[in-house]
């Protein structure tokens, strides 16, 4: 992952910005993609119920689903 959080699968830019919730304290995973191969630029939110007590644990959950959302999509 770079510094500004994006990292790269397959044709894809994933944008991990997961967030931290209020009232609990405790993180939501959030990712934005942005697929390469199109000219125009078109961004998909993905983002989950769970919440995790890291920033860490909530990124790393929320690369791991958009990597099997790009799979399936790529089918």
């Amino acid at each position: 992952m770079n510094k500004n959080g994006v990292i790269k699968y397959k044709a894809f830019s994933v944008e991990v910005c997961s967030y931290q919730l209020v009232a609990s304290k405790k993180w939501r995973p959030k990712v934005i993609l942005q697929d390469d191969r199109q000219s125009e630029v078109i961004e998909t939110p993905l983002l989950w119920d769970k919440e995790f007590e890291t920033k860490k644990e909530a990124d790393k959950f929320a690369i791991a689903q958009s990597r099997m959302f790009i799979d399936r999509k790529s089918i």
